[in-house]
């Protein structure tokens, strides 16, 4: 799997795991996640990033401005909520991406 991919999925992985939520999905189309009023697609930010169009200083500017700066992108344990099995809620929707 390609780096943006990899990290693609490790971003929306963080997401999931703090409130957001897949705001759409449909086939030949990014997926996006949304929080409240903030959306924003992994693919599309990764892709920035990596082609130089967005500076790691606007990458992190940016990530503060949604609040994610200090997500955690690696191995964060789910939270067990209202009898919701949040590890499979996690693999089925990171199974659809």
């Amino acid at each position: 799997m390609p780096f943006r991919s990899m990290a693609a999925r490790a971003l929306a992985a963080a997401l999931l795991r703090n409130g957001w939520e897949l705001s759409y999905f449909s086939p030949g189309q990014d997926y996006a996640l949304k929080k409240d009023e903030m959306a924003l697609t992994p693919s599309e930010w990764v892709w920035k990033l990596v082609s130089g169009e967005v500076t790691a200083d606007a990458w992190q500017e940016q990530c503060r401005a949604l609040g994610i700066a200090d997500l955690d992108l690696g191995d964060v344990p789910l939270k067990q909520t209202s009898g919701v099995d949040s590890d499979a809620m996690q693999e089925r929707a990171l199974g659809e991406l």
